[in-house]
């Protein structure tokens, strides 16, 4: 059996935990095959993406005193673990906003809650916030 030297051409699939890569070239062929690579080395080899949520931040749901305010908060269109890292990513516009009040953010997830602190004055205001959701060893 001889071996076949692709050119160019798109490649995707997948490969599971046995080994097995099933894979699809150009939408028209299947290629199906076993291949053998120790599990520790396909795990360093997955890029994991970041999520993407939003937090809805209450102006009546801040607690605390002293410059330095909190709540706990729902992170809505994705799914955060304990291992996950959450990191507010506001718009150029809530920046500016954020800057001009002298307010600044603060996130931290103990156990998969979640909670944003705001360091300055007691925001009056409501606001919802991209936040994006990485997965990290711990």
């Amino acid at each position: 059996m001889g071996s076949e030297f692709i050119q160019s051409g798109n490649l995707s699939g997948t490969l599971n935990t046995a080994g097995t890569l099933q894979a699809t070239l150009n939408e028209e062929s299947t290629l199906t095959g076993e291949i053998t690579i120790p599990d520790k080395v396909v795990v360093e080899k997955f890029i994991i993406l970041p999520k993407i949520g939003v937090v809805k931040l209450l102006a009546s749901a801040w607690v605390g005193s002293d410059n330095l305010y909190h709540q706990v908060v729902e992170i809505e269109g994705a799914t955060v673990t304990e291992n996950s890292q959450v990191d507010l990513t506001p718009s150029a516009e809530q920046l500016q906003i954020f800057y001009n009040k002298d307010i600044s953010f603060v996130t931290e997830n103990e156990g998969g809650v979640v909670t944003v602190y705001v360091i300055g004055q007691k925001p009056t205001n409501d606001y919802i916030i991209q936040v994006t959701i990485t997965e990290v060893d711990v």
